[in-house]
């Protein structure tokens, strides 16, 4: 049997929209360090963007975030290292409608 060393997933494709919160449905336990590249071509007012993870009491919460982003167009990256957690989701809140991609790239340091 071989391992993954990386992979990659459309968490939500272009479009527009306002907040959401899409479930990454176990992908991101699969890796040991997880990026996110959020691809926004038509900016609203703010756009806060976090990674979360549910805790044993059935609340999530932050375990890394981007600093807010104004109402600018470009690539933004999300780093999460040293991932944990088998149930984990995106986080996304806007004021203003914002157009924009989210794509995860997971990576393996090997063995697994």
């Amino acid at each position: 049997m071989g391992f993954k060393k990386a992979g990659k997933i459309t968490v939500l494709p272009s479009a527009s929209r306002t907040s959401v919160a899409p479930d990454l449905n176990g992908w991101a336990a699969e890796w040991d360090e997880c990026f996110f590249i959020v691809d926004i071509s038509v900016a609203g007012t703010t756009l806060d963007v976090a990674y979360q993870v549910k805790s044993i009491d059935g609340n999530w919460v932050d375990r890394t975030a981007l600093a807010q982003i104004g109402a600018v167009t470009g690539l933004f990256l999300l780093e999460v290292p040293n991932n944990i957690g088998l149930e984990s989701r995106l986080n996304i809140v806007s004021a203003g409608s914002y157009t924009y991609s989210v794509t995860g790239v997971g990576k393996n340091s090997g063995g697994r």
